[in-house]
């Protein structure tokens, strides 16, 4: 998750990832506005580029994304 202080873009440069649900595509730039809150999700890891300044960053080891796909999963039988 990521609060940024400027306009900023991102980048997937590596692996794959999706911001809210939306797949990233690779080396396309992402715009984002002042004070716009990014949170990245990716299953295996990718390598991002962020031109910006985030005011706040950081890894989570716990989501609430793993739960909710096999929730999806289980009621869909």
């Amino acid at each position: 998750m990521m609060r940024l202080l400027s306009p900023s873009v991102l980048q997937l440069e590596q692996g794959m990832a999706e911001v809210f649900g939306s797949e990233l595509v690779p080396n396309k730039e992402y715009t984002f506005t002042y004070g716009a809150k990014v949170a990245v999700f990716t299953w295996h890891g990718c390598v991002l580029h962020l031109f910006g300044q985030p005011d706040v960053a950081y890894v989570a080891k716990d989501t609430p994304m793993v739960r909710a796909k096999w929730r999806a999963r289980v009621g869909s039988d």
